[in-house]
């Protein structure tokens, strides 16, 4: 009986040793990059995560919160993972894994409103231009000119629905989350879309520096986001939930 015992606990202890850790994904509550349908997490950034870790040893599991919330649990460690913008403001607390892939930025505005360069920011029949809340580093420039009248909004979401009702006149934002929001709100015939080019910020997949994970784990998720970068699945899982303009 005891040599069956010790028999059955070597087959079965390397089942266990297999088994997958959890990894705790942040996910932030930003349509189409984050969503909670019928207390369902969704979204870009959930089933980009998704790609990645089932290339590893880990079962992640998704904590959806508002962005700022999601910030404070990954510099506290409550969280290991997310996936979004480097940026100054999270150097300190993140290890920076693994390079995803780019995002854009543009200045769209009403029909009748043609923007080509910078100067045309200064034509008068754009007085208004709105900005996201917290969103002035996608165009210091233009945020920081003094001639340019700004009118800051709550969301992203409601910036194209501004220009739409006459309240401003243009609008800075995420390419690919503009063209998500104008689609949703039918308003892509009014626009000057995809509008002037700004610049591109390069997502990352970036983890907490008081997360438990080690750097053998680190080194095992950033082969596996490589790998998946290499097939270009980001970019198709994007271009699901957001179809690209065709020519």
């Amino acid at each position: 009986m005891i040599k069956y015992t010790l028999l059955l606990l070597l087959l079965i202890s390397p089942a266990i040793s297999l088994q997958a850790k959890e990894i705790k994904i942040g996910i932030f509550d930003f349509a189409p990059w984050g969503m909670q349908v019928a207390d369902r997490v969704t979204g870009i950034v959930w089933q980009q995560a998704l790609a990645i870790f089932k290339q590893t040893e880990f079962t992640p599991v998704a904590h959806f919160s508002s962005y700022s919330r999601m910030f404070k649990q990954l510099e506290a460690g409550q969280i290991d993972c997310s996936l979004m913008i480097k940026s100054m403001q999270n150097s300190d607390s993140l290890n920076v894994i693994s390079y995803l892939y780019d995002l854009k930025a543009s200045v769209i505005s009403r029909k009748g409103i043609k923007i080509n360069n910078f100067a045309d920011f200064y034509n008068p029949q754009l007085k208004v231009i709105g900005f996201a809340r917290g969103t002035n580093f996608l165009f210091p420039k233009l945020f920081n000119d003094p001639k340019v009248k700004l009118h800051i909004v709550p969301s992203q979401h409601q910036g194209p629905l501004m220009i739409a009702r006459g309240r401003i006149d243009a609008f800075v934002g995420m390419t690919e989350t503009l063209l998500y929001e104008l689609r949703q709100e039918n308003l892509l015939d009014q626009m000057n879309f995809p509008g002037y080019p700004v610049s591109q910020f390069p997502v990352w997949l970036q983890c907490s520096k008081r997360s438990l994970l080690s750097a053998m784990d680190l080194a095992a998720i950033k082969q596996a986001a490589d790998k998946v970068r290499a097939k270009d699945t980001f970019t198709t899982i994007i271009e699901q939930w957001i179809a690209p303009i065709q020519d």
